[in-house]
């Protein structure tokens, strides 16, 4: 995994360990500290400073899909085929487990009191009583995303429809129907008042949820997939397009506001687009090893593009926004997270497999 500093694009920090493909990445609440989660069936966390190893948590014999931290900072959750379970990272000793049948994704609740996930039908888990609610909606395997306030959920079907539904009771509040079989996972606005998804029919859709009927389509050309990340106030789309191209388009009126087209070698897919949390900027990958990081207002590449090494499977913001994690995965399907920062655009660390090599300026 590799994180870079923002304003200089400087790589701050490799962080290796994983033996197999890293699968997610995310950061403690306190942007010290980072958890990633792997095909090598390990779950690891981070000193995001020194890119020292502070603590390996094993997995029962499957790889870890995805990884989230409590809000309490003190608990990592993390989530494979077959099951979830929970750690306190102090003392590394299990505190929680439960077991689901399919599937290897799942979604913490905003406020970490309840896991969403799909197991034939979505369901919603309290973590403290353990009532299950499932989902009277149709079957899927597809991961639930939640509503930035949790109380309720979308989800999208085997045979179409994008799903919306309480929390609480598994009600169904309402479908969206469209003539395309199959959707990728949807994106709530940061108020919960639109949802995006990229349709299969070669168009990415926004939906006002209080109206559904779409505020606009977005074309998409034909053989490309597209990654879809609403700006942090709610009011912006940002499209990273396969085919090297970038657009934002403000959500109330569908216009859009900024297109580039980069060179058609720069292919941005698989969930690799972020925008910063002041949204001034967004980080996307390029080139499926490399990372861009543009201004939103003008497109324009901030920093020479970013080498990663290998594949870039996703990337997250520190919260403060001064650095980029970039969960990597290379030829050789060993993973890794590398870290940039922004000081002078050299790097600062290297960590490597037998020892930490600092160049400080």
């Amino acid at each position: 995994m590799v994180i870079w500093e923002i304003a200089s694009g400087k790589t701050l920090r490799y962080l290796r360990g994983h033996t197999a493909a890293v699968l997610s990445v995310e950061w403690h609440p306190d942007g010290a500290r980072l958890a990633s989660s792997g095909a090598d069936k390990t779950v690891r966390i981070w000193n995001a400073h020194t890119a020292e190893t502070l603590a390996v948590l094993n997995a029962p014999g499957e790889p870890v899909g995805n990884v989230h931290w409590h809000p309490d900072g003190k608990r990592i959750l993390a989530a494979f085929a077959g099951g979830v379970k929970i750690w306190d990272t102090t003392s590394g000793k299990e505190t929680d487990s439960f077991s689901i049948q399919l599937g290897r994704y799942v979604a913490i609740s905003p406020d970490a009191t309840r896991v969403a996930y799909s197991d034939r039908t979505h369901c919603v888990r309290d973590l403290k009583s353990q009532e299950i609610i499932r989902s009277r909606g149709p079957e899927s395997r597809r991961p639930p995303v939640w509503r930035p306030d949790g109380k309720q959920l979308a989800s999208t079907t085997d045979n179409g429809p994008i799903v919306i539904w309480d929390a609480q009771t598994g009600e169904v509040v309402s479908s969206i129907l469209t003539k395309a079989d199959q959707f990728s996972s949807p994106a709530w606005s940061p108020k919960g008042r639109f949802i995006a998804a990229f349709c299969p029919n070669r168009t990415t859709k926004v939906w006002d949820t209080s109206a559904f009927p779409p505020l606009f389509s977005l074309s998409v050309p034909t053989l490309y997939d597209t990654t879809v990340a609403f700006s942090p106030d709610g009011g912006r789309l940002l499209a990273a397009i396969g085919d090297g191209t970038l657009k934002v388009v403000a959500v109330e009126s569908g216009r859009v506001v900024l297109s580039m087209q980069y060179d058609k070698e720069r292919a941005s897919a698989g969930q690799c687009a972020a925008w910063s949390p002041d949204g001034r900027r967004f980080a996307v990958r390029m080139r499926s090893d490399h990372v861009m990081i543009a201004d939103a207002e003008t497109g324009k590449p901030m920093l020479p593009l970013l080498p990663c090494g290998g594949t870039v499977r996703s990337l997250a913001w520190s919260p403060d926004g001064t650095a980029v994690a970039v969960a990597v995965v290379s030829q050789q399907n060993s993973g890794r997270v590398i870290l940039f920062s922004a000081a002078t655009g050299k790097e600062a660390a290297t960590y490597g497999w037998r020892k930490l090599r600092a160049h400080f300026p």
